[in-house]
């Protein structure tokens, strides 16, 4: 079940980075923990009065996946009568994988590249791979009749998000390559013919 649900976990990330779950918990401070409830307040056009319940339920499995921490407080609920009852809530925050999807002093995080990996324009191309494999071809091309490099020149909209996806990942593994490797610092001339922004580039100049 693990296997054929595994859908789920990309989907409810996706959402999370659109809805800026994680930013949210940043913003909190550092060791930050919140309730689904307190998120659900921050969140600009939600009016939803189950938004609580599902983010709930979405920062769960993103708990059991480790990309948030999740713990359960006391909370006192004002019971009837006067009464002070006591309740329980969970309540979640960022853990050091979960760090990832927040824009570091740069600006810089996967969310972009989660997101051009779970745009429709890809995401489509998964239902040609049985077709491609019985007839040949790309599965991108088959979808869209051109090479993705091809299709970035028609469509802006794509070309962007292809972009910011490749900035992501590229600075933050650069960042740490360049911190522990020291071979680049006595070149002269080094030449970029990757393409792309030239971020690699960037950093090791």
């Amino acid at each position: 079940m693990h296997l054929i649900t595994s859908a789920s976990l990309s989907m409810v990330l996706y959402t999370a980075v659109k809805l800026k779950l994680f930013e949210i918990i940043a913003k909190a401070g550092p060791g930050a923990k919140l309730s689904p409830s307190k998120i659900a307040s921050v969140l600009l056009k939600t009016k939803n009065p189950d938004a609580s319940s599902m983010l709930d339920r979405m920062l769960q499995l993103l708990s059991s996946h480790s990309l948030l921490s999740c713990d359960v407080v006391e909370v006192a609920d004002g019971g009837a009568g006067g009464k002070n009852d006591v309740g329980y809530e969970r309540v979640y925050g960022l853990s050091p994988v979960g760090e990832y999807f927040v824009p570091d002093e740069e600006g810089n995080s996967l969310a972009p590249t989660l997101e051009l990996v779970q745009d429709k324009v890809l995401m489509d191309c998964w239902y040609e791979l049985g077709n491609a494999v019985l007839e040949g071809g790309i599965p991108f091309s088959r979808v869209h009749g051109t090479h993705v490099f091809d299709y970035c020149s028609r469509d802006p909209r794509f070309t962007d998000l292809f972009n910011k996806g490749m900035v992501g990942p590229t600075v933050i593994t650069m960042k740490e390559l360049l911190h522990q490797y020291k071979g680049f610092e006595n070149l002269q001339t080094l030449v970029d013919v990757g393409g792309g922004l030239g971020m690699s580039l960037h950093k090791i100049v």
